[in-house]
């Protein structure tokens, strides 16, 4: 195995999983197939439900057999997965620890905010911005930009150069 290489999660749904995360990562511009629809659509429930820190592990497992009939194996599965998925790694496994902490923080200082208890806003601020410092910054994917130009049939009708271009067009707009 190379030294960077992610670990791969231990379940049938391994097949799947480099074709969810490679989807998350292109912001669905990957097509997904209708069974790798169905597991992001658990993994997503699992995470959220992890998340929310309101239930035990079995609770998640329970919870995703109820909503979408699945077994308990494969509940259990899913919720590895998401794990898996929705931190990549072992190594960042801390960063999804610290986002699901970073989400409990926010939902206490809205709680404090509606009780009007500012002093304790004024804490948990301190403590979000303490977890805010820790979680790393995510790198911006790098896309190509696409420009698209817009000619007047006018100008597309013959071989022109640019500057002959730019006059028609600025005749046909109105900007002699």
């Amino acid at each position: 195995m190379q030294e960077n290489a992610l670990p791969v999660p231990k379940s049938d749904n391994w097949k799947h999983v480099d074709s969810i995360i490679a989807y998350l990562a292109s912001d669905g511009a990957i097509k997904l197939t209708h069974t790798e629809s169905e597991i992001l659509t658990r993994i997503t429930f699992a995470d959220e439900l992890i998340r929310e820190g309101r239930y035990l592990r079995g609770e998640v497992r329970n919870l995703i057999m109820q909503r979408f009939g699945v077994s308990r194996e494969t509940a259990q599965r899913d919720i590895a997965d998401a794990e898996f998925i929705y931190a990549s790694s072992v190594p960042l496994n801390k960063q999804y620890r610290i986002g699901v902490r970073i989400d409990k923080v926010e939902q206490f200082i809205r709680e404090a905010q509606e009780k009007d208890d500012y002093e304790l806003v004024a804490k948990f601020e301190t403590i979000l911005a303490k977890y805010l410092e820790m979680y790393p910054d995510v790198k911006q994917s790098k896309r190509p930009q696409v420009l698209v130009f817009n000619m007047p049939e006018s100008i597309t009708e013959e071989t022109i150069d640019l500057t002959k271009a730019v006059e028609i067009g600025k005749k046909e707009i109105g900007h002699d």
